[in-house]
């Protein structure tokens, strides 16, 4: 009898056969390296796919892997390290973070490693763990599929880097190489396709590895973490099709990532301590987080159901928590039917629940419409282990509590469908220690516990539909069926008013298509509009040059009145407003955005026309009034002397008649030259007919002349009439007139002229600031994607390229960040916050603001009594916008000076702005603070100053200007702000 010691010989195709072939797999593979990271105390793991490239980089911020770590951890298959009760026994003092040694083990069997020949064939390790030295190991994990092979016979390439030196290409390539070695053995003979294939990918592999796509990670540029550059990659991962965030439905469509969303439960009030990505590179597209939390459930989302499910199932399966039935809380308990302790331990539920159909939800079309659409194909049960999504339930296919079959039976019964569900079922590793994976990772081995786990479920659901959602009668409420009713009757009338909708929404957008071509026949209308208006002004103006005032007046306020009537018919024609409560797709709403684009054209245009005419009206009615005026002055003066000559001539004809009764007739004969009246004397010295015609052709000399000339003849015939009757001369009374009717409704119409041109000035100015509200909003709108897609980009901000547009695309977004931040203080929100001001604020404020147009020339400078200057009971919206604005003005007008100067001052109590510009012309003295007056060549609306003064004045303040040398320090304009009373008394210097 012989005494032997028998051995077991391990072929390098177990490798192929604890990896590979017992991971279900892809999505399952990464979920476990996912794992490794979090046993290796990481914050973050990320997935770099790049599909075109044929390449995969996974890489952690963990502790790390030294050499030893290596050869005695990490190519030991099969390693007890993470159940062990002293599973941090490898940890140096201070290495790990300590709360991060309070973490739940999550891989226990020590091949979840070898499940990385499940992503692609060949892997670089880069790996550096604190204050030790970084390690490069190669694999290509198709060398364990030799049936014949030793594993012992099987070598791996292993590189420690020496204090400072760097990974290299050529340090790679050597590698390789020496891998290629393996392959030297006389047993490949029997494998010469597979070893042509191994060796033939060695050489590719060697050509399109980038040193600079393994510097980048977290092994090397923090000291600390692994990276695993894994390439050949398996089809999945390079099949991935048109996947991106424009097309969700064929993210959540392909399984490979559908798996691995929700990796980490982050429904819960504190999710695990480690942020997942898995980034996909495309060809001219920014790189796509398919973890990203918009993309699976949220919490948000949380919020929008029809039922809730919430609570606890303790150590004897019994339930204790609440649900919600449409929104009406309930508490609800559940006892176990088997009424004895469980072998699964204590866990918890968070379930939300959708109707089937939309008529029985209490969400509205368009909720309903997003969470049905998630629903199909990211629905169902989802099952959590410390906080780590335990695979594969939440799948579509995975009815593991059989809902579908007992609804198959009697739908009526069981209301519950497993696809209408999402939430999660929370377990832990301390509390379900039964509860085990699979060896393929693939859902919990069917034990004891696991048949306990899923008979609770089962039991618990079963009895919930029938005490409370039976579609026949409810043991404990009809809570369900009274509110579906109710719900019904309310969708139905919604039905009808979207019906209603619906044909407000046809006809709208049949209007909108007819406006959206035939705006454009406004155009001609409204010139053919002008030129009638014009032509009738044009007629009234001949009658004016000839002298024919009358009712001219009348006749210009007509034409006024019938341009605004036929522009506003015009305009209402093709005027289309969208009718409330429809909704547009966005095609629709381009174009009616498109269509308000135009309108507005046609309004401009209508506007620019109205303002011609108006002009021109103005100009016409200003002419006609001084030719009136002056032709009344005349008739009053020569009214007022013929009447004062014939009373003179009666009188003294009578007192000559009553005393010399026989010489009557010899009086009249001597008074009868004066009857003549002198309006014939004055036509026929001027050789015109009527007294308009000459008022028409005479010039300010010609009129004096004229009333000299009534005043001399009065004068002589006076003296004349006195030789004859000496004594007799009275002076005559003084003439007054009261205003006539006429005058008074002239009046009147002007006040109300006045008031029609203030609300056509509101008018445009509510515009200009709806206009500025909306382009903030759609800024602010802008802001936030900017600054998202920014934080993306930073990702690239040490890539040679990348790295330099996002740095300038960073600094110009923090530019327009600061100059936002600058016009906070203008809007009208500020208005009710009143404080004191001093000088040296606005004068810091206008700094800021202007400081673009600082930078050349220009020179802004206030003297120490401004910056002194301390302002009571002031608001931040009235003064500021004031100075912007004469400041802005002052630049304008100093672009063509040799010296371009402003300056802030105050003295004799008030506060002066003044530049070195062109200053103010004296014709423009009476019109500066009129509104839409402006002498700007462009970009000037004439609304700045007229705004500044009238809300200066509003506040108790004043604003004039000054064309006297001696109140001015500069050579342009000069602006003088006056301080309200109290607050002049109450200024500190």
């Amino acid at each position: 009898m012989n005494n032997t010691i028998a051995k077991f010989k391990t072929r390098a195709r177990a490798i192929e056969m604890l990896g590979k072939d017992q991971i279900a797999n892809a999505p399952t593979a990464i979920s476990e390296l996912f794992k490794n990271a979090y046993d290796a105390f990481a914050r973050e793991v990320s997935v770099d796919l790049y599909p075109e490239k044929d390449i995969l980089i996974l890489q952690d911020n963990g502790m790390g892997m030294s050499e030893t770590d290596v050869n005695e951890r990490w190519l030991v298959v099969g390693t007890g390290d993470k159940i062990k009760s002293d599973s941090n026994q490898f940890l140096k003092p201070g290495e790990v973070e300590p709360e991060l040694l309070e973490r739940a083990v999550m891989g226990e069997k020590g091949i979840g490693r070898l499940a990385i020949a499940a992503i692609g064939k060949q892997l670089f390790i880069f790996s550096h763990r604190i204050n030790e030295k970084s390690v490069c190991l190669f694999v290509d994990w198709r060398i364990f599929k030799h049936l014949d092979l030793n594993l012992d016979e099987v070598t791996l390439p292993l590189r420690t880097l020496k204090e400072g030196e760097l990974f290299t290409k050529s340090i790679l390539s050597g590698m390789l190489k020496e891998f290629g070695k393996n392959f030297d053995n006389s047993k490949w003979e029997s494998e010469k396709e597979l070893k042509e294939e191994i060796l033939n990918d060695l050489e590719n592999l060697n050509e399109k590895i980038k040193i600079e796509d393994i510097i980048n990670t977290h092994a090397f540029k923090d000291k600390r973490g692994t990276t695993f550059y894994i390439s050949s990659l398996e089809d999945e991962f390079k099949n991935i099709g048109d996947i991106g965030p424009k097309n969700p439905k064929r993210l959540f469509e392909n399984r490979l990532f559908r798996l691995l969303m929700g990796f980490r439960n982050v429904l819960e009030e504190k999710p695990i301590d480690m942020n997942c990505a898995f980034f996909i590179h495309k060809k001219e597209r920014l790189p796509f987080n398919i973890l990203s939390e918009r993309e699976w459930w949220n919490k948000e989302e949380l919020k929008i159901y029809d039922h809730l499910i919430e609570g606890e199932f303790d150590e004897n399966g019994k339930f204790v928590g609440k649900i919600e039935i449409f929104g009406k809380p309930l508490e609800y308990v559940n006892l176990w039917k088997k009424q004895r302790k469980t072998k699964c331990g204590p866990f918890r539920i968070c379930l939300r629940y959708l109707e089937g159909e939309i008529k029985a939800s209490r969400l509205n079309k368009e909720e309903y419409n997003v969470m049905n659409n998630k629903l199909n194909m990211i629905g169902g049960f989802y099952v959590y282990r410390d906080g780590v999504r335990v695979l594969p339930y939440g799948e579509p296919d995975v009815d593991f509590l059989e809902f579908e079959e007992r609804r198959s039976k009697h739908a009526g019964r069981h209301f519950f469908s497993h696809r209408r569900f999402f939430g999660y079922i929370a377990t832990e590793k301390k509390n379900n220690k039964n509860l085990r994976d699979k060896a393929s990772r693939e859902g919990f081995i069917e034990n004891a516990a696991y048949r306990d786990f899923r008979d609770i479920l089962i039991h618990f659901f079963v009895d919930l539909a029938a005490d409370h959602f039976s579609r026949k009668e409810a043991k404990k409420s009809d809570l369900h069926h009274k509110l579906t009713e109710q719900h019904k009757k309310e969708k139905k009338s919604l039905e009808e008013e979207e019906k209603r909708s619906a044909k407000k929404k046809k006809e709208f957008l049949k209007a909108l298509n007819e406006q959206q071509k035939g705006w454009k026949r406004g155009i001609p209308l409204l010139e053919d509009l002008k030129n009638s208006s014009i032509k009738m002004l044009n007629e009234i103006e001949e009658e004016t040059n000839k002298g024919h005032f009358t009712e001219l007046e009348e006749k210009i306020a007509g034409v006024a009145e019938e341009h605004k009537s036929e522009k506003e018919k015009i305009l209402d024609t093709y005027r289309l407003e969208k009718p409330d409560r429809i909704a547009l797709d966005d095609d629709s709403e381009g174009e009616y955005a498109e269509y308000l684009k135009n309108f507005e054209i046609l309004e401009n245009k209508a506007e620019e026309i109205g303002k011609k005419i108006y002009n021109e009206i103005a100009s016409l009615s200003e002419s006609l009034r001084t030719h009136i005026d002056r032709e009344k002055v005349l008739r009053e003066r020569i009214d007022k002397v013929d009447s004062d000559l014939q009373s003179n001539l009666e009188n003294k004809k009578e007192e000559l008649e009553e005393n010399m009764g026989k010489v009557s007739t010899l009086i009249s004969e001597s008074y009868q030259p004066y009857y003549t009246g002198i309006e014939p004397l004055l036509l026929n010295k001027k050789r015109v007919k009527t007294l308009g015609e000459f008022v028409v052709s005479a010039d300010k000399k010609s009129f004096r002349e004229a009333l000299a000339f009534i005043d001399a003849e009065v004068k002589a015939r006076k003296e004349e009439i006195e030789q004859l009757h000496s004594n007799l001369l009275r002076q005559l009374k003084n003439f007054s007139k009261e205003d006539s009717e006429e005058l008074l409704i002239g009046a009147q119409k002007k006040v109300m002229e006045k008031r029609q041109e203030k609300i056509y000035l509101y008018n445009n100015l509510a515009q200009l600031g709806l206009a500025v509200e909306i382009i903030d909003h759609e800024l602010g709108m802008l802001y936030q994607n900017i600054k998202f897609q920014l934080e993306v980009l930073s990702r690239y901000r040490k890539d040679e390229k990348l790295g330099l547009i996002y740095q300038s695309l960073k600094y110009s977004f923090q530019h327009l960040e600061s100059k936002h931040k600058l016009m906070l203080p203008l809007y009208r929100k500020s208005l009710l916050k009143k404080r004191t001001i001093n000088g040296q604020e606005i004068y810091d404020y206008i700094l800021a603001f202007f400081e673009q147009q600082i930078a050349g020339e220009l020179k802004i400078e206030a003297t120490e009594s401004f910056k002194n200057l301390e302002i009571q009971n002031a608001s931040e919206t009235i003064l500021y916008p004031a100075f912007i604005n004469l400041i802005n003005n002052s630049i304008y007008w100093t672009k063509e000076s040799d010296r371009r100067e402003i300056l802030l001052d105050y003295r004799n109590e008030k506060i002066y702005v003044e530049d070195t510009g062109v200053g103010i012309h004296e014709r423009d003295k009476y019109m500066l603070f009129e509104p839409f007056f402006s002498r700007k060549k462009e970009g000037g609306r004439g609304l700045g100053l007229y705004i500044t003064r009238q809300n200066l004045i509003a506040n108790g303040y004043d604003i004039d200007f000054t064309l006297n040398d001696n109140d001015k320090t500069r050579t342009g304009a000069c602006f003088r702000i006056y301080l309200p009373k109290t607050e002049a008394e109450g200024v500190k210097k």
